[in-house]
């Protein structure tokens, strides 16, 4: 599972602005698809869905709140590029990831769950 969101500070491919993001997306959806049909011989559909693309991290943080079980899950989530645990703090994951917690209201789990 991975997570696709809207970032303006970001230098990641497809996350620069919603033109190439779309494009990114519809090239990873192509090729993904062309991968499962070869490995296993059936033509399917593969589907990229984004419902979280258009939400600041704040947002995304309060549907976490509303949903069972999902702000508990985000204790498991990984974002951090330099694939530290506890995240760094600095990279351009961590640093919106913060921010996006700060915003909400409320602790990251993934840092409590790091500092218990």
């Amino acid at each position: 599972m991975a997570s696709a969101q809207r970032a303006t500070n970001s230098d990641t491919p497809g996350c620069r602005n919603e033109q190439r993001a779309a494009r990114y997306l519809a090239a990873l959806e192509r090729r993904c698809g062309r991968a499962s049909v070869r490995r296993s011989r059936v033509s399917a559909t593969f589907r990229i869905e984004t419902p979280l693309m258009h939400m600041t991290k704040a947002n995304s943080i309060d549907l976490a709140l509303a949903l069972p079980g999902a702000y508990d899950a985000l204790a498991y989530s990984h974002t951090c590029y330099a694939g530290k645990f506890p995240p760094c703090g600095e990279c351009h994951a961590c640093v919106p990831r913060a921010h996006g917690f700060d915003e909400a209201g409320v602790e990251d789990p993934l840092i409590a769950r790091a500092q218990a």
